[in-house]
């Protein structure tokens, strides 16, 4: 999956600015009390594409292009607007953190690797423990606290 970052997909905001009041604020009532999910189908540069689940179990299909909204629903195929669907797409997809792509995944780290620090290189030591993203390492001039503010990267082997 690519990026959800609203940034690279400028078609959400448009779609935000083409919706009618009314249908905003459905949408907005129904991300609050969860009234309507998001499943994500697919999502690339130029689309991106989910099921939007109502809670009596009815699910639409929509599509947020840079060519416009699509939905399966009455409201967008009958009377061709911008319904709360493609609407709470573009809300959600707002929402959503920032994933990272592959080359900004953290590197696995293991105990006993041997790593530097990305701001000072010359500062290098040995990983003792690791606990989700956070690793401890033992500092070639003696141990520090958890890198939770300090990058550090894999030496090569």
């Amino acid at each position: 999956m690519t990026n959800s970052n609203p940034h690279h997909h400028p078609f959400v905001l448009s779609v935000l600015q083409k919706v009618s009041t009314d249908r905003l604020q459905r949408a907005v009532n129904a991300l609050a009390d969860a009234s309507l999910t998001v499943a994500l189908t697919r999502q690339t540069e130029a689309e991106i594409r989910v099921l939007v689940k109502k809670g009596d179990g009815k699910e639409y299909g929509v599509t947020l292009t840079e060519t416009g909204a699509f939905c399966s629903c009455p409201d967008a195929l009958y009377r061709g607007v911008t319904c709360k669907h493609a609407t709470v797409l573009a809300l959600h997809t707002l929402r959503q953190p920032e994933e990272r792509t592959e080359k900004e995944q953290p590197q696995a780290l293991h105990v006993g690797d041997r790593v530097q620090q990305v701001e000072n290189p010359q500062q290098q030591g040995q990983v003792v423990c690791v606990s989700g993203e956070m690793v401890s390492v033992w500092w070639e001039r003696g141990r520090t606290e958890p890198c939770a503010r300090t990058r550090v990267q894999l030496l090569s082997a």
